[in-house]
């Protein structure tokens, strides 16, 4: 996503909101759904100031996902010092 914003593609930063929009909430991660949707359709119609806000918005939010085998391990090193 950052590589299709730097280069200002609209057409691939609104083909990766697409796929986001889908595959994250196959996964389970539906909150990426309405923003990743809304990042597809800015860049589609060549919004490019509001593109950029939801590319902002997503990034942030995928900072605070941890896949689970992280947060399996994490549990298991919280449970072993607990021990």
């Amino acid at each position: 996503m950052e590589d299709a914003w730097q280069r200002q593609d609209m057409p691939e930063l609104a083909n990766i909101g697409h796929w986001l929009k889908g595959s994250g909430g196959t996964v389970g991660y539906d909150a990426l759904t309405e923003p990743a949707s809304k990042l597809e359709a800015f860049a589609r119609s060549g919004r490019v100031e509001e593109a950029g806000r939801m590319l902002e918005e997503v990034k942030s939010m995928v900072k605070f996902i941890v896949p689970p085998a992280v947060e399996n391990e994490q549990e298991a090193a919280k449970k072993a010092a607990m021990e």
